[in-house]
């Protein structure tokens, strides 16, 4: 004798239901890895790239701990020798790579190295200096007055013609300046030049009616040991 069995069809919307919450619940607690960069500030550290987080979908990266991705590829160290504490830093990290993987340990430091010496051998024009391709010509009004400048500011601080050879001079103007292109100490010498020749006529222009005067001079040394000699010269004119 056969039987027929009647299922409710809503019985069957519930169960489908039940699986699909079931389902969606297996999705969200789906372990799965998470790149350092996606989870924390890295600040550039290269054991990084040996190294993720793990978590779920739902519940995002757990930081407590981090897996050796070396060690995930080399079955026969298990999983137990991949996790590692995480609390912040990377000694943990570093210490791990220098113990069970050491040929990627010396790369990270030769990486490192060369990042190093990268930095130190970059300027501060490469740094902060919009780099521009554009100079000022040197028979233009604005390079001019800027190197008269330069000279007027040695003559009257008492400062060497030669320090505008000084490689964080340049390095100084090319950042508040970059269009403008220092020249070497002899051009500044021959501008200074021409302020004593502006300097000595302005004077001679105006002792020119003076029948007699006192002359004394003194000599002595600056605070950046360069001697100088001063000369003073007292007269009485027509408006005196």
């Amino acid at each position: 004798m056969s039987q027929t069995v009647e299922i409710d069809s809503d019985e069957n919307e519930r169960n489908s239901d039940v699986e699909q919450q079931i389902g969606n619940k297996d999705d969200a607690e789906r372990k799965i890895d998470f790149e350092p960069q996606d989870v924390i500030k890295t600040r550039g550290s290269l054991v990084w790239k040996y190294f993720h987080f793990s978590g779920t979908t739902n519940l995002g990266a757990d930081k407590k701990k981090v897996f050796c991705k070396l060690c995930e590829r080399n079955k026969k160290k298990g999983k137990k020798m991949s996790q590692i504490p995480y609390s912040g830093g990377t000694t943990n990290l570093t210490k791990h790579l220098k113990i069970w993987h050491k040929s990627e340990f010396k790369k990270a430091e030769e990486e490192a190295s060369k990042k190093t010496d990268a930095n130190k051998n970059s300027s501060i024009k490469d740094y902060y200096g919009e780099k521009t391709k554009h100079k000022w010509s040197k028979s233009s009004v604005n390079w001019k007055n800027a190197t008269m400048s330069i000279a007027k500011w040695c003559a009257k601080n008492s400062r060497p013609a030669f320090i505008v050879e000084d490689s964080g001079f340049r390095c100084l103007m090319d950042l508040i300046c970059p269009q403008y292109e220092v020249p070497s100490a002899k051009t500044i010498g021959r501008y200074i030049y021409q302020l004593y020749e502006l300097e000595h006529s302005r004077i001679k222009e105006k002792l020119k009616d003076i029948e007699f005067c006192a002359v004394t001079t003194d000599g002595g040394t600056s605070s950046n040991a360069v001697s100088f000699q001063d000369t003073n010269v007292q007269y009485i004119n027509e408006e005196m």
